[in-house]
């Protein structure tokens, strides 16, 4: 069956106060199906994109000022978003599709995917508290355990076998998304959102990454890694600690791709 087509219109919404009394900010007017619906997040979720008119018509003409250029392939990039949920919702849908409240359903599919696993793994962390326990204080938990990594090497014995699998998860997501050591990573406006995830490549990217890091290392930069953990960055102080206590392990690796691929149906199911 022909897909229906879905067109795109930028437009300077004027209803709203310009910058500097030329720059308004640019939406989208998305048609579908002989709907239409008005889009303020072009780029980002509540990021503002600010125009002037003869910015919109260079962008229609396909002329780009030098400020315009910069945006523009991030603009062409979000219209192949929007269609690309539109698609996806129509084959999910179970009852006409309408793409009337689009906007804010699309927030959903643009938030950080690492992110949502981050709060899990934190309410896990929370519940450790519970089990990891110093005998001699009474039932109040452990000094700093919740100050991730100082305590991982002294605790890590008392954790729960769900939370170092969890734990292990959230490291090989950290290196999966670091481009200059997983080197096959795509370099993606959208790398990090539930959209790359669900509805573009990311589950299959990702079970290509476990079999790279669990076997051949191909394209795979460990010199990259050990550079940053030999200096005083980020990963030296947070990752490595964790990364040296709970390093992933090739058993696991099954159960790894499952954890996340349950954690993206969990989210899926708030939708």
């Amino acid at each position: 069956m022909k897909q229906k087509k879905v067109t795109f219109r930028l437009f300077l919404n004027k209803t709203l106060s310009p910058k500097n009394e030329i720059y308004y900010p640019v939406y989208f007017r998305i048609t579908f199906n002989r709907q239409n619906t008005k889009i303020p997040d072009v780029l980002f979720n509540d990021h503002t994109l600010f125009w002037s008119e003869e910015e919109l018509e260079a962008f229609e003409r396909g002329f780009y000022s030098e400020k315009t250029r910069v945006v523009v392939d991030q603009v062409k990039q979000s219209m192949q978003f929007y269609e690309d949920v539109i698609r996806y919702e129509v084959q999910k849908s179970e009852e006409d599709y309408s793409i009337i409240g689009l906007a804010e359903r699309a927030r959903f599919y643009r938030q950080s995917f690492r992110n949502t696993f981050e709060e899990k793994l934190a309410y896990l962390k929370s519940m450790e508290v519970n089990i990891v326990r110093d005998p001699s204080s009474k039932g109040e938990a452990v000094s700093n355990f919740l100050g991730f990594p100082d305590e991982i090497e002294k605790h890590k014995d008392k954790l729960s076998k769900t939370f170092q699998r969890m734990q292990e998860l959230a490291i090989l997501l950290d290196l999966y998304g670091m481009p200059y050591y997983n080197e096959k990573l795509s370099n993606s406006f959208f790398a990090d959102t539930v959209y790359y995830w669900e509805i573009k490549t990311g589950m299959r990217e990702f079970r290509d990454f476990l079999l790279r890091y669990f076997d051949d290392k191909r394209d795979i930069n460990e010199d990259y890694l050990n550079d940053r953990f030999e200096n005083e960055t980020p990963e030296h102080r947070y990752l490595l600690p964790i990364y040296r206590s709970l390093p992933p392990t090739s058993d696991f690796k099954d159960l790894y791709f499952s954890l996340i691929k349950g954690h993206l149906q969990f989210l899926l199911h708030k939708v």
